[in-house]
């Protein structure tokens, strides 16, 4: 991914360099709000302020409405990476009534889902379900199904904080199918990330676990090494609260052991282990 990454910037590099002497300025702010997206993407997030930030300035130079709001929103999305929530927000709702004023549904509809993401992050979890529903219908509306399922997906999410784990289960397992129907591996890892983490909140270690391998497995090979680490975090913490839920069982098991009781040990030592798997009656598979 980082290669491919690399090879496109050095193409609109080139084809910024040759728009730029041929007086197209359009199609030169076009290739700088691209290579400032591909920073974006990378989280080279001060380097994709500058770019987008200088296209944002070359478009409404030009009067192109559209690719203005499309570098504010991008400019909306670094801010929220970067954890600043207000700021981001002012540009988003920004972006989001410029795009309404051009007849932009895609764009308005992006940056309602923004908006409801960062309410999600500030645990505003009501809010956050409301501008997500009306994203997602939006983006039903248009036929853009990456969308609609980026916000199912967030939809889950919150049903996860709020503890309510099937439902936020079956969200969850309908955005993943979505995701893979449409191809998007990213989506299929943050889904797969997602059930993991109720397996472990519902102490359904099995699940959890094959549910973050999983997970990982998609980050590794798309090279995202920060997806990756917290896969490790999560999985040694499933081990963890593994071993001791388990324990007490072991401890059983020894005292009726030095009771000569083998029979009984066999049979009830089976029973423990099934049912601190099956206790939770969550143990699906994805």
């Amino acid at each position: 991914m980082l290669g491919q990454y690399g090879e496109a910037k050095t193409i609109l590099e080139q084809a910024k360099k040759e728009l730029e002497e041929i007086g197209d300025r359009l199609g030169a702010a076009q290739c700088l709000q691209s290579l400032g997206d591909i920073s974006y993407m990378l989280s080279q997030y001060e380097e994709a302020k500058v770019m987008l930030e200088q296209a944002k300035e070359q478009f409404e130079e030009i009067g192109d409405r559209l690719g203005a709001a499309h570098c504010l929103q991008s400019l909306g999305d670094i801010s929220q990476m970067l954890g600043q929530s207000e700021e981001a927000k002012v540009m988003l709702e920004e972006a989001k009534k410029q795009s309404e004023e051009i007849g932009s549904r895609l764009g308005a509809a992006q940056c309602l889902k923004s908006l409801g993401n960062i309410s999600y992050v500030l645990a505003q979890y009501e809010e956050a379900k409301v501008m997500l529903q009306q994203a997602k219908r939006q983006f039903e509306g248009i036929g853009n199904r990456l969308g609609a399922a980026q916000c199912l997906r967030s939809l889950g999410d919150i049903r996860r904080m709020l503890g309510q784990y099937e439902e936020a289960k079956v969200m969850l397992q309908q955005a993943k199918d979505q995701f893979e129907e449409i191809g998007d591996r990213v989506g299929v890892a943050n889904c797969l990330h997602s059930l993991g983490e109720i397996g472990y909140e519902e102490e359904c270690f099995i699940e959890a676990r094959l549910n973050v391998e999983k997970a990982k497995e998609y980050y590794e090979a798309m090279g995202m090494l920060n997806q990756v680490a917290e896969c490790i975090h999560i999985l040694d913490q499933i081990q963890e609260a593994s071993a001791v839920h388990t324990q007490p069982h072991s401890i059983e098991v020894e005292n009726l052991q030095e009771t000569n009781l083998p029979l009984a040990v066999e049979g009830q030592g089976d029973s423990a282990d099934v049912e601190s798997q099956e206790s939770c009656g969550c143990c699906q598979i994805v």
